[in-house]
């Protein structure tokens, strides 16, 4: 039985993997009225966005009525990050110019899309997030509606759909209603924001020339050897915070990150699909030396198969996350999560029969990822960074610890600096 063939039954996916198109007309016009009317709106786009392929439509709606845009993590780049209204990432790791204005006293309005405002994007769900604020929300899943903060509109239906009637609506209303006024107010709010509050924590060491070198530089390196339309896996550990805070995703669709279980890992392995999927562009993987432990035996899957992915391996000599939370947390005392002997990567890589490039100097991350996404092959750019170095976690280590009642006193919760006494482990 086992070698009887079996006729081709190729299938379209939308016989097998339908879109939702629902979509409620009265929500639809009273979440436009709102927006119309609301002098300081934010807009927070998710994961739904980019499932539903959104762009256009997320980028057509705040254009229009000039409305900034904070993404969750995994929707990072949904939004291009290099426009004039981008916030940046909310939540872990994210920019404190997307904190400074959700959290504004102005704000008076959140347009919350295919997220389901859990911990990680809320800053484990601070009220500060809706208070004083209408919420509108959007979820192809009404269940998701209402769950984490109440809602003055919850829209079901899928993203792009709804998104797409709440422009035209918008567009109709626009007829009798005049929008420049108040379009220009926010326009100029958007710009005083950007002039007050930095996209990222710590710009300077993104020309850090020490060494060994900061994982800030690194992400700058990559960044400017990537070309747009590149694609990038972000593994988790440390990586994923410098990755979500420094690395500035211009185009939508370009940027992946595990946030469900966050398995070690995983990126390792996803960029190898990711560019079965795409072909035609160049596809990144950056993780750290402990996720490449779990899984770095993959690349030889892409060795075999001429899938030529370049993977960015930042080398700290061990778990860098519990590396940090265990030196904040119990002051050096111990610290088993530092390598006794660290791995040589690049000539595992090279074992592997991947091209391999070590990276210890200023300039070289760029030159090496440039050379191996010319290359064609399979690649991996081992990089040594400081194991000491800090990653942009300080807020999430605030909330944290006021979330479960060990709030400290003069923590400014918009200081992405680690407080003071953390009494946990910031892994969760």
């Amino acid at each position: 039985m086992m070698k009887t063939p079996v006729p081709d039954d190729f299938r379209s996916p939308s016989q097998y993997r339908p879109t939702a198109e629902s979509f409620d007309r009265r929500s639809v016009r009273e979440a436009a009225k709102l927006l119309g009317r609301a002098k300081n709106p934010v807009i927070l786009a998710g994961y739904g966005v980019h499932v539903s392929r959104a762009y256009d439509e997320l980028e057509r709606l705040a254009k229009r009525l000039r409305i900034p845009v904070a993404t969750t993590q995994k929707a990072k780049g949904v939004f291009p990050e290099n426009n004039l209204l981008a916030l940046g990432v909310f939540g872990f790791a994210g920019s404190p110019r997307a904190d400074a204005t959700i959290f504004a006293p102005e704000t008076d309005l959140i347009l919350a899309i295919g997220t389901s405002l859990g911990e990680a994007a809320t800053h484990a769900w601070d009220p500060r997030v809706v208070a004083g604020k209408k919420l509108l929300q959007i979820d192809v899943d009404p269940r998701e509606l209402g769950k984490n903060y109440p809602v003055d509109v919850g829209l079901v239906g899928d993203a792009r759909q709804v998104l797409t009637e709440l422009n035209y609506q918008l567009e109709r209303d626009g007829k009798w209603v005049d929008y420049d006024e108040v379009i220009g107010q926010r326009l100029l709010r958007v710009r005083a924001m950007r002039a007050m509050h930095p996209a990222v924590v710590d710009p300077k060491s993104m020309q850090d020339d020490s060494s060994p070198l900061k994982p800030q530089r690194v992400i700058a390196e990559m960044r400017a050897a990537m070309p747009d339309e590149a694609i990038l896996f972000v593994d988790i550990g440390n990586v994923m915070a410098w990755a979500i805070h420094y690395f500035t995703v211009k185009e939508p669709g370009s940027f992946f990150i595990n946030m469900g279980f966050g398995s070690m890992g995983h990126g390792v392995v996803a960029a190898i699909g990711g560019k079965l999927a795409a072909p035609h562009r160049p596809v990144v993987a950056l993780v750290g030396d402990g996720a490449f432990a779990m899984n770095g035996m993959e690349i030889h899957t892409a060795v075999e198969n001429d899938i030529p992915v370049v993977w960015v391996v930042m080398n700290n000599g061990g778990l860098g996350m519990v590396h940090v939370g265990a030196t904040i947390q119990f002051k050096g005392k111990f610290n088993s999560s530092q390598f006794k002997k660290p791995m040589n990567i690049a000539k595992m890589a090279e074992a592997l029969g991947a091209l391999s490039f070590r990276a210890e100097l200023p300039g070289e991350v760029e030159v090496a990822v440039k050379q191996a996404i010319a290359s064609g092959r399979p690649s991996v750019v081992e990089v040594m960074v400081d194991p000491d170095a800090k990653p942009p976690m300080g807020m999430r280590l605030a909330t944290l610890e006021k979330f479960f009642g060990n709030e400290q006193e003069g923590v400014d919760p918009l200081d992405c600096r680690p407080p003071k006494r953390p009494r946990f482990d910031p892994i969760d």
